[in-house]
């Protein structure tokens, strides 16, 4: 999956955001944190995002 995927059921609506969205969303996290001035040494990418195997549940754990 490339782009993002929008999904309709009865209950609710949601979005698949794919790994390049996911690596986005990392990096503007990481400027935010780094404009607090806190120091960011490395960020890595893990799980179902590295490895394409991501799905509606899938989530971007930061530490």
């Amino acid at each position: 999956m490339t782009e993002k995927e929008f999904k309709k059921n009865s209950i609710s609506t949601y979005w698949i955001m794919d790994k390049n969205e996911a690596i986005r969303i990392s990096k503007n996290y990481i400027h935010k944190v780094r404009q607090n001035g806190i120091p960011v040494l490395d960020c890595w990418l893990f799980g179902s995002y590295a490895k394409d195997t991501y799905h509606k549940d899938s989530d971007i754990f930061r530490t």
